[in-house]
């Protein structure tokens, strides 16, 4: 049970780090446009799902169990970028990416670039995956010094 909780509170940790960490690059683009002007291209304004933590605890029967809870996501859903492949996937599941999603996911390419430079090259987003405005994240990277530690959902 305990290992299991420790997953599911690094599940939890990965998800608000993603958010803070895509919330920093909107601002960074944010304040590109105040200063040069709006881009000649759509910039999504994407989001990671809402998600929360929950701990049910029983006295007479001792059980305890850690949740996370999380915002469904009722479009398509897609893999915009892989872990192991820091480019737009082709397919999104099953399926070709649209014209759109594939210039979704060539955004969140840059974002990675962004992430990366904004952290001082700590870290970044490195898998992308959910419908048109709602994400959700399997993997992101922290590059302390030179090496490079990856966390993962524990679905993977």
């Amino acid at each position: 049970v305990q290992e299991e909780l420790r997953h599911i509170i690094q599940e939890c940790n990965i998800l608000y780090w993603c958010s803070t960490i895509l919330t920093l690059t909107y601002h960074f683009i944010d304040s590109k446009m105040q200063e040069k002007g709006d881009p000649p291209f759509r910039i999504p304004r994407l989001r990671f799902v809402k998600s929360g933590f929950c701990y049910a605890k029983s006295d007479s029967s001792k059980i305890n169990r850690g949740y996370i809870l999380e915002e469904n996501i009722t479009g398509r859903f897609v893999k915009y970028i892989g872990s192991l492949f820091p480019r737009p996937t082709t397919r999104g599941g099953t399926q070709l990416l649209s014209e759109a999603e594939l210039e979704t996911a060539e955004f969140l390419c840059f974002t990675q670039h962004v992430q990366y430079l904004q952290t001082k090259g700590y870290g970044y987003i490195s898998d992308y995956q959910g419908e048109y405005s709602h994400l959700r994240s399997s993997s992101a990277v922290l590059c302390p010094d030179t090496r490079i530690s990856r966390f993962r959902r524990s679905s993977d």
